[in-house]
C-alpha cells in the first residue's frame, strides 16, 4: 500500500529487510491482515510458556519503566496494592492534561495553565477546529492481548482477562487511512528525558501499526508546554516492526515475572515515598 501523505492545510503542527529464524512452536493467533515479517517477528519473541503467568498481568508504559528502575516499587504498587501519594508535580500534570482535553473539546475558554501554552496556541486551536469535524480522539485507552490483537474499551477494560498490553493517549489523528499522528502533552522537561520519552514514541508508535494495520506511517509529537519545546518522531511500518520483538520480550518478562527483586540506588529511591512510609526497607541501600 502506498503511502498518501496528509494535506498541508489539513495538519500543520509542526513548525518551529531484517531475518528473523522462525521457531517450530508459534503460540501466537495473527489477523490475517498482517504482514508476513510480523507475524516472523511475534513468533521470535514468544520465550515464555505462560506470557501472563506472572503476578502483573498487564503493562503499560509506567510499569514498564518502573519494572527496569525498581521491580520491587512496581510490586508494591500492582500487586501489594499499596498507593504512593500523588506528588504535586504528578497533580499539576494531571491538571493541566485536563485542562488540555476541555480546551480542545471546547469545554474550555482558557488554554491550559501550563507556563508557556501560549506558544501552542495555534496548534491547540488548529486541534479544536479539527475535533469539532470529528478528525481528533481525545484520552485514548487502547488495549491489546497477548497476540498484538486490539481489545475494545467498553469501559471494564482493566478487568478484562485477555487484557496484556494497555497504551494511553493525548491526542490521536487519522490524517488519512495510510497516516496518523499521535500528540502527547508533557509538562516535565525535554532535556535529560531523550531516551525514556524517545522509548515512549516508540511504543505509542507500535501500538497504532497494531491497532490498525492499513497504517504505514506514523508521526508522534510530544509538546513540552512548560518550556515551549517539541520533540517529533516519525516512523514506518517496517521499521517500527524491527523493534517489535525488543518491545514484546520485555514486556513478556514482566507479565510472566513471580520475583520482583529492589534495586535500591540515588536515582530508583530519589522519588520514592516506600521507605519513608516503612513499606520498604532498602531504600538507598546497596542490595
Amino acid at each position: 500500500m502506498s503511502y498518501v501523505p496528509p494535506e498541508e492545510s489539513a495538519i500543520a503542527f509542526g513548525n518551529k529487510k531484517s531475518e528473523v529464524e522462525e521457531t517450530t512452536r508459534p503460540t501466537f493467533e495473527f489477523d490475517p491482515k498482517r504482514s508476513e515479517q510480523e507475524r516472523v517477528a511475534l513468533i521470535a519473541t514468544d520465550g515464555s510458556s505462560d506470557p501472563q503467568g506472572g503476578l502483573i498481568r498487564f503493562w503499560s508504559h509506567s510499569s514498564l519503566q518502573q519494572f527496569q528502575t525498581c521491580p520491587f516499587r512496581l510490586y508494591l504498587r500492582r500487586v501489594k496494592r499499596i498507593k504512593e501519594p500523588d506528588s504535586d508535580a504528578a497533580n499539576r500534570g494531571t491538571l493541566i492534561h485536563d485542562e488540555a482535553e476541555a480546551y480542545v473539546k471546547g469545554e474550555r475558554e482558557e488554554l491550559p495553565s501550563a507556563k508557556k501554552a501560549d506558544e501552542f496556541e495555534n496548534r491547540f486551536n488548529l486541534l479544536k477546529t479539527m475535533y469539532d469535524a470529528g478528525k481528533v480522539e481525545m484520552e485514548q485507552n487502547w488495549g491489546f492481548d497477548i497476540d498484538w490483537n486490539p481489545i475494545e474499551d467498553d469501559g471494564k477494560l482493566y478487568k478484562n482477562p485477555k487484557l496484556w498490553a494497555l497504551t494511553k493517549l493525548d491526542v490521536f489523528i487519522r490524517e488519512n487511512p495510510t497516516s496518523a499522528r499521535i500528540i502527547d502533552h508533557k509538562t516535565g522537561k525535554k532535556w535529560g528525558n531523550e531516551v525514556k520519552h524517545g522509548g515512549q514514541a516508540m511504543e505509542y508508535a507500535i501500538s497504532a501499526f497494531m491497532r490498525f494495520p492499513e497504517l504505514e506511517h506514523v508521526t508522534t509529537e510530544f509538546w513540552y508546554l512548560d518550556t515551549g519545546e517539541e520533540s517529533i518522531r516519525t516512523y514506518t511500518r517496517g521499521d517500527i516492526m524491527l523493534l517489535l520483538p525488543r518491545l514484546t520480550t520485555r514486556a513478556i518478562k514482566l507479565t510472566s515475572a513471580t520475583k520482583f527483586p529492589p534495586k535500591p540506588s540515588d536515582t530508583a529511591c530519589k522519588w520514592c515515598t516506600y521507605p519513608a512510609s516503612g513499606d520498604c526497607e532498602y531504600g538507598g541501600m546497596p542490595v
